[in-house]
């Protein structure tokens, strides 16, 4: 007996594992598109931007 297989239990292919990792991929992929398409673009704007000291650009 292979001590490797022993230890570690085989992973069967489920469908619905399968379906609940690719919601999870999907889901997790349209989150990091909005924080860095939206959030860090107005930040990355608002930290560069020179203003006067009435705090206008």
């Amino acid at each position: 007996m292979d001590i490797e297989t022993d230890i570690i239990p085989a992973l069967k292919s489920d469908k619905s594992i399968h379906r609940a990792w690719s919601m999870y991929d999907w889901a997790n992929s349209a989150y990091n598109l909005v924080i860095t398409s939206t959030i860090f673009s107005a930040y990355y704007i608002a930290i560069t931007t020179l203003k006067d000291a009435k705090g206008m650009c």
